[in-house]
């Protein structure tokens, strides 16, 4: 148990540090793969059909 919580940042009262989800952002942000301005233009047609209550395209409440 000990080991485990040392891994998951559990401090004696039971509580969790942030690691778990700073080493998520930081392993998505070190990630090579990205979106390139030209993918999302052409992809926001089909994003805007799927979310048609996005704040992009609807300005009042839906």
């Amino acid at each position: 148990m000990a080991l485990s919580d040392a891994l998951n940042g559990r401090n004696e009262n039971g509580e969790y540090s942030n690691i778990t989800a700073a080493n998520v952002a930081i392993n998505c942000a070190d990630d090579k793969p990205r979106y390139d301005p030209a993918y999302v233009q052409r992809k926001l047609p089909e994003f805007r059909e799927a979310s048609p209550c996005s704040a992009t395209t609807s300005p009042g409440p839906c």
